[in-house]
């Protein structure tokens, strides 16, 4: 029986590998609804005095479970907002409600810690701590994050279940694999054919014509990806993605350097990490993705645009 104190999340697609799964990013009717009436000044945004306070919201959020010894998880996810869109919705609402506004919540707030550190007082920088380790709690959630952006997944067609990095892997080692013919097995040599023509038609793309934000966000981060590389001098890996010889461990999402927040305690593994299955889904080369209207995906039988394959 699930938990009540826990949210129901709503995935992507649930067709996706178990632990590469994603949520939706954009507002439920309610959350909509509850925003409009905020900035239209229809809704009292006034936080709860009990909840302003670190030790009294944490003892109001263990009352509010019910239970002798609620867990952290339990716990965390009846604290409140107590700014924003959503005062007084608690952080188990917002991850039911508004998944995409608790990742600019936490990505902004990474980017304070890390510029400020302790050297600027951040306001309600508790409140925001405890908002992203929550988060960490669920890695459907938190994969999303900037900081989380390689265990993002592509989630469209036969790579729905592959993450960026590791669409990004297979890209390059094509590329690899174009410079010396004896590298790689038959099957390896199809899959990476086909992660490149996928890649390469993002990038052929113009963003504007790009209408899915996570599309637009793999489109930077291979664009991001191999500035660095050419900054590095960095060279195509020799070994297909997946291989034994490359390193799996992501980084979690916690601002560096918090007092506030228990880091011995588990952290939810983003996909992609030591824990999870690496098999990943073979692709067929007879298939590929083609966009038809706005952010809408198809597939198509062809035969591979001879252009792509020789870039």
């Amino acid at each position: 029986m699930a938990d009540p104190l826990l949210p129901v999340l709503s995935i992507n697609d649930e067709s996706v590998q178990a632990d590469r799964q994603q949520c939706k990013l954009f507002p439920t009717p309610e959350a909509k609804k509850i925003k409009a009436e905020t900035r239209a000044g229809k809704r009292d945004t006034s936080p709860w005095p009990v909840m302003e306070k670190e030790d009294t919201a944490l003892q109001e959020a263990k009352r509010r479970c019910r239970r002798t010894q609620p867990t952290e998880i339990q716990y965390l996810g009846q604290l409140v907002l107590i700014f924003g869109h959503y005062v007084n919705k608690t952080f188990k609402w917002l991850l039911e409600n508004d998944v995409g506004y608790a990742k600019y919540l936490v990505d902004k707030h990474m980017k304070e810690v890390r510029a400020c550190g302790h050297k600027v007082d951040i306001r309600d920088r508790w409140l925001k701590d405890y908002l992203l380790k929550y988060v960490n709690y669920f890695p459907q959630v938190s994969s999303h994050l900037a900081a989380n952006i390689d265990s993002c997944t592509y989630g469209i067609g036969p790579f729905k279940s592959f993450t960026y990095k590791e669409m990004y892997q297979w890209y390059q080692f094509h590329k690899k694999l174009q410079a010396d013919q004896q590298l790689g097995t038959a099957q390896e040599r199809k899959l990476a054919e086909e992660a490149h023509l996928a890649v390469r038609r993002w990038l052929s793309m113009k963003v504007e014509d790009i209408t899915s934000n996570q599309m637009k966000r793999f489109r930077q981060y291979i664009l991001d990806k191999e500035k660095d590389e050419e900054l590095n001098h960095d060279l195509p890996q020799a070994s297909p993605p997946g291989s034994k010889e490359l390193n799996h461990n992501l980084p979690q999402a916690s601002p560096p350097g918090s007092k506030e927040l228990n880091h011995n305690l588990p952290q939810a593994s983003p996909p992609g990490s030591k824990e999870l299955n690496h098999n990943l889904p073979q692709a067929s080369l007879s298939t590929q993705l083609t966009t038809t209207q706005a952010g809408m995906m198809i597939r198509t039988s062809s035969k591979p645009h001879k252009a792509w394959m020789q870039q």
